[in-house]
């Protein structure tokens, strides 16, 4: 039986754009922020997703919730979001709890760092409460060598780590990839852990998981 570790996470879509009337006709004009890759991917991954059941008899996961909002962190960065993942049905403690650091001044290329909390729990079910929306840089540690690039490929970011620097000891991995897909209103994701002999031993092994928009936040 494989162990399935479900892990965050941190997209494509259209720029946001305003209509300005002159001389009887509509022009198009991009939102300045939007034009910023950067902006456009810490919006597309802001919301309500959920990903169905998934698996086998030996390996089933059941569907998975995951919240991702916007958070006070003027430390870490400008877009700073706070994800968290759990069993749909609400059972049990959040099977991912992250902070995404969006950053980059370019249109096609944005980059993606993680932190992990000092006090998870303390954050529990912090995008559906406001007062909890703030983090200072003492409060989290960044993981090293997990950094994402995303790059916008007309429709959609795709982004990945590179190399094996992102450290997993998780079911006898030495380090661990992702791989990420963002389209508007879904964000695909695949987490897996390999040994030292480069063989997969933990994460989604078959197939990656789907997360659908369900509300914004």
């Amino acid at each position: 039986m494989r162990r399935v570790v479900l892990g965050l996470m941190l997209i494509p879509g259209v720029l946001a754009g305003a209509y300005m009337a002159s001389h009887g006709s509509r022009i198009a004009v991009a939102s300045p922020v939007e034009t910023r890759a950067s902006a456009r991917l810490a919006r597309m991954l802001q919301g309500d997703f959920e990903a169905p059941a998934s698996g086998s008899d030996d390996a089933h996961v059941g569907a998975v919730a995951r919240k991702v909002c916007r958070v006070d962190a003027p430390a870490l960065g400008e877009h700073v979001l706070y994800a968290e993942e759990r069993f749909a049905n609400g059972t049990g403690r959040p099977l991912s709890q992250r902070l995404y650091v969006v950053d980059g001044q370019g249109h096609r290329q944005a980059h993606v760092r993680e932190f992990t909390l000092l006090d998870p729990e303390g954050a529990r079910g912090l995008c559906d409460d406001a007062s909890k929306r703030h983090f200072t840089a003492d409060e989290v540690t960044e993981r090293e060598g997990c950094d994402l690039v995303a790059t916008w490929r007309g429709d959609r970011f795709e982004a990945a780590t590179a190399g094996t620097a992102c450290r997993s000891v998780l079911n006898g991995a030495s380090h661990a990839k992702r791989e990420l897909l963002v389209r508007e209103g879904e964000v695909t994701v695949r987490d897996r852990g390999y040994d030292a002999r480069g063989e997969a031993v933990w994460g989604h092994l078959t197939a990656p998981m789907r997360f659908s928009r369900r509300a914004a936040l």
